[in-house]
Order: C-alpha cells, then sequence, then structure tokens
C-alpha cells in the first residue's frame, strides 16, 4: 500500500490525480507518454502478479483460505475471523480452515509443555 500511495504522490506533482488504489500505466498511442488506467481484468492482472512475486497457479482464493489460518493460528476468535473473511456458515469457514499435520504436531507439543508443567508444579 506505501508503494501505492508514493505511486499516486508521484502522479499527484504532475498534478494528475488518480482515484484508483490499483490501476496500470497505458501509452493511449505508441509512443505516447503513458498515463494511469483503471484495471479492467482482475484475473489477469491477478495472475500477472503471481507471475512477478513468483508464486505462479495462485487463485484469489488461495488468499482467503491464508488469511483463515493465519487468523486462526494468530488465536483470532473464529467468530470474528469469519467476519473478517467474509464467511456466512460455519461449515464454510471450517472448509478454509485446513488443519495440517504440523498444526497437528504443534497442538500435540503444545499439550505436552502443559501436561509437564503440571507435573512438575
Amino acid at each position: 500500500m506505501e508503494e501505492r500511495k508514493a505511486e499516486h504522490d508521484r502522479w499527484k506533482a504532475k498534478r494528475k490525480i488518480v482515484p484508483l488504489v490499483f490501476f496500470r500505466l497505458v501509452a493511449p498511442k505508441r509512443g505516447e507518454p503513458k498515463e494511469p488506467r483503471p484495471i479492467k481484468s482482475l484475473t489477469k492482472a491477478f495472475k500477472r502478479a503471481c507471475k512477478k512475486a513468483g508464486y505462479q497457479g495462485r487463485i484469489p482464493h488461495d488468499l482467503r483460505r491464508s488469511a483463515v489460518r493465519q487468523f486462526v493460528r494468530q488465536g483470532i476468535p473464529e467468530r470474528v475471523a469469519m467476519k473478517l473473511t467474509g464467511h456466512k456458515t460455519r461449515s464454510v469457514f471450517e472448509r478454509y480452515n485446513i488443519v495440517s499435520e504440523g498444526d497437528l504436531r504443534d497442538a500435540a507439543r503444545r499439550l505436552d509443555s502443559v501436561a509437564m508443567a503440571l507435573a512438575n508444579p
């Protein structure tokens, strides 16, 4: 977002207000200076951004899934996480909240450390 703000500030310095957060630069005609234009296809823009970041093959729902997992891992109450991600039903939320082998190992370690602390007061 800081990069977007800096880009807006550059255009503002040129006396051009860009009302879009995300835009692309397009020359109206070959050889003319590029101007900000709206992104017309989210899918194409997303694919291009993923490729540039080295994450080819991702889809927007991967971000939603990652957000759900991170919220749960950070201890954010599930009801709050559901509101943040726009899930209306618990069943759909649970489909995004994938439990991995690593999650199970971490939970077992935490339980072991609690049991050890209780056994050795």
